[in-house]
């Protein structure tokens, strides 16, 4: 195994810019499908440089800008999805809080919340605070904000069952468990956080009439998202592998439960080298150049909450 990435994408809005990406690399690597990765990192094969391309939340541009790319170019790929979320055609919760107003929504988030904290959180994003909170409490923020600003709720925008379903018929792409609800697992309690894990596994093996063989976690850093707990609920149910966000190439003897991805969402060939050339090194390097990132707000916000 020379070199073996994973990238993480999310939506594809700007289709030639996908198209151009994956030329770029299928020129540097070869596609791989789940199944060869598997292969791979059990060491049943092995092969020179390597790349397999997963997509998380199951945003509806997979269906309509990604795939018809992939078909083209011939490269495989892994969707994570909610069950939940498809069927019932729910946006996560992140998605509910895009339209709102920023500065509404930063200003009501730091009163609302200040309770769980014991120190100042006014100088934080809001994003950084609700993802240091459990699920329940953010949606109950965020469905308060909706209420006393007389909000509708956002137009649905990930793929319909239909479509996960044609996903899944394309022979291309490997169908993966990405929580019900997209919460921070670490912020759950233990029959919270099994219950998100088991329960979107076993629903979508319902919905799709097939084992779900991968999981990738939301947010997805190792310690600050989850830990061993998550790990071991996802071994009882015979997962394969379960993807992080955890920014590296994949080395041999890396855990199946906890593969690091290379996320990549914009930029240009030469910026896309550069941030897989120094991939391990890239949260390091945000840290060095912001003086305020997620992880550092979090790491602090994680020290000033109040433990229920």
């Amino acid at each position: 195994m020379k070199e073996l990435l994973v990238l993480m994408l999310h939506e594809i809005n700007d289709v030639s810019w996908f198209e151009g990406i994956l030329a770029y690399l299928g020129k540097k690597y070869q596609f791989i499908s789940y199944d060869a990765l598997h292969a791979v990192l059990t060491g049943k094969s092995d092969i020179s440089k390597a790349i397999h391309l997963t997509f998380d939340d199951g945003h509806k541009s997979f269906y309509t800008n990604a795939l018809p790319v992939l078909k083209r170019q011939k490269a495989a790929a892994t969707l994570f999805v909610s069950p939940q979320a498809v069927q019932q055609e729910e946006n996560f919760w992140f998605q509910r809080i895009r339209p709102f107003d920023k500065s509404k929504w930063q200003a009501f988030v730091i009163k609302h919340a200040q309770g769980h904290f014991h120190s100042d959180i006014s100088g934080f994003s809001p994003h950084s605070i609700m993802k240091s909170m459990p699920l329940q409490t953010m949606h109950q923020l965020i469905t308060q904000f909706e209420t006393e600003n007389k909000l509708t709720l956002a137009p649905y925008v990930n793929v319909s069952t239909q479509e996960l379903r044609e996903i899944q018929q394309s022979g291309l792409v490997e169908i993966g468990a990405h929580t019900l609800h997209h919460p921070i697992l670490a912020n759950e309690n233990d029959k919270d956080s099994a219950n998100q894990i088991r329960m979107s596994v076993e629903g979508l093996k319902d919905l799709l009439n097939t084992d779900v063989r991968c999981f990738a976690y939301p947010n997805g850093q190792p310690g600050d998202d989850f830990g061993q707990r998550e790990m071991d609920t996802l071994k009882s149910l015979g997962i394969e592998i379960a993807f992080s966000t955890q920014s590296s190439r994949v080395y041999r003897g890396s855990d199946l439960l906890s593969i690091p991805r290379v996320g990549v969402s914009k930029g240009n060939n030469y910026f896309v080298t550069q941030k897989i050339r120094f991939a391990r090194q890239w949260q390091g390097i945000k840290n060095l150049v912001f003086r305020q990132t997620e992880q550092k707000e979090r790491k602090a916000l994680r020290e000033a909450r109040i433990e229920n």
